[in-house]
């Protein structure tokens, strides 16, 4: 356990995020050559299930805990033996799914991962209590709430697996449910916590966002309509979900407003400022692709085309949370540029960007179902340089010598 607790948790998680970019390319492969070996629904499971609990989830956790340690200083084995508990579980989720798909020890292990998580909520919130709720701890609390409800999507979904009772508009239901309050819950308010802590140690004054949290909040819940409209819903449904989109946008504007003003933003390298730039304007599509969602004609064009989810699946986990995670370990010294680090950085950034923008021409062009010539290659190509980006950076990390995220969270 000693030993394990020195490894560095940005590290393993990058790693983990480089895995994830593997099971892509090796996707991309099958699709545009043939490969017969290993099932692609499989790899897809194992692909989505890995990054959120093996990338995304574990840094999470990792970065709120070292948040709330330095409120007030704890013992903080129990969290220690929780997260690696979760990244067992995250490799144990990953082979399962590649080797069997959803069977008795995917499940077994996608369990012991929500389990994991509400032990985790539970002792956060215990301890968040414990000490004056600062800014930051309203809009993690929040994504724990918004995470544990997600997971009754995964739940039933593992129970029509395992009864063999499947039904095809619960089983979208579930997968939908379970990404809404994971992307626009969980993953949404966690990150938001994260920076909002870090503007408060920057010295800026955040009350003004609190009116920003309580709309994004009250919103979320009604706008997993926004991701079921593609069912046949009572028209007074659409009374619900069409002000929870507005509202989700007037209040992300109202955070874009309050960024532009302070300077905090001022004494990062030019790297780092269009990074920032880049995510203000990702998170913006985000929202307003949400908002378009409720029209029907739009609606039905989206949820008819598989490349189109993907496209906006890819652009709120690549483009949206996995971004903003890089920018915030390295604006916390978690990592240094070298000059290794920035190539890959710059890479990846701009291979994210591009890999999203083929998907978007892929799925407005088969909507009209209209082949875009040598697409599958090139997305193939453009896997292919994300895992390259992704590489140069894990390398780059491991060989720093200074380590300041390390597993032990709370070492000086």
């Amino acid at each position: 356990m000693k030993l394990f607790n020195r490894l560095n948790i940005v590290s393993i998680c990058l790693f983990n995020f480089f895995i994830v970019s593997l099971l892509g390319l090796l996707m991309r492969y099958k699709i545009g050559f043939e490969f017969p070996y290993l099932d692609q629904r499989n790899l897809q499971h194992a692909h989505s299930h890995f990054a959120f609990a093996g990338w995304v989830t574990l840094l999470l956790m990792a970065l709120m805990v070292k948040v709330l340690k330095s409120k007030q200083d704890f013992n903080n084995t129990y969290f220690n033996i929780l997260l690696v508990i979760q990244l067992i579980c995250s490799y144990g989720v990953l082979i399962s799914f590649i080797i069997q798909g959803y069977k008795f020890w995917t499940i077994l292990f996608l369990v012991l991962l929500i389990l994991t998580s509400f032990a985790f909520s539970i002792e956060y919130i215990r301890r968040a209590f414990k000490i004056k709720l600062f800014e930051g701890s309203k809009w993690f609390l929040a994504g724990l709430f918004f995470n544990f409800i997600s997971t009754f999507g995964t739940f039933y979904l593992s129970y029509m697996m395992a009864s063999h009772a499947f039904d095809q508009d619960k089983y979208l239901t579930s997968i939908y449910w379970y990404l809404h309050f994971q992307y626009n819950g969980f993953f949404f308010f966690c990150c938001l916590g994260l920076l909002i802590d870090y503007l408060e140690t920057q010295q800026v004054s955040v009350l003004p966002l609190r009116s920003a949290f309580n709309l994004f909040f009250i919103a979320c819940i009604p706008a997993v309509g926004l991701s079921l409209l593609w069912m046949k819903l009572p028209n007074w449904i659409y009374y619900l979900i069409i002000p929870a989109a507005l509202v989700q946008i007037f209040a992300w504007f109202k955070i874009l407003a309050f960024i532009n003003r302070s300077s905090f933003k001022q004494v990062f390298p030019v790297l780092l400022k269009y990074l920032f730039i880049c995510l203000a304007l990702s998170f913006t599509i985000k929202f307003l692709l949400q908002l378009g969602s409720a029209f029907p004609v739009l609606n039905q064009m989206v949820f008819g085309s598989r490349a189109v989810i993907i496209a906006y699946l890819h652009l709120v986990l690549l483009v949206c949370i996995s971004v903003f995670l890089l920018v915030y370990v390295y604006i916390n010294n978690f990592i240094f540029i070298t000059k290794t680090l920035q190539i890959g950085l710059i890479v990846l950034i701009l291979s994210i960007y591009i890999n999203e923008l083929l998907l978007a021409i892929h799925g407005i062009f088969s909507m009209n179902y209209v082949l875009v010539p040598y697409i599958n290659e090139m997305l193939f190509s453009i896997s292919l340089v994300i895992s390259v980006g992704l590489f140069m950076i894990v390398l780059s990390v491991l060989k720093q010598k200074k380590t300041i995220a390390t597993y032990d969270l709370g070492h000086k």
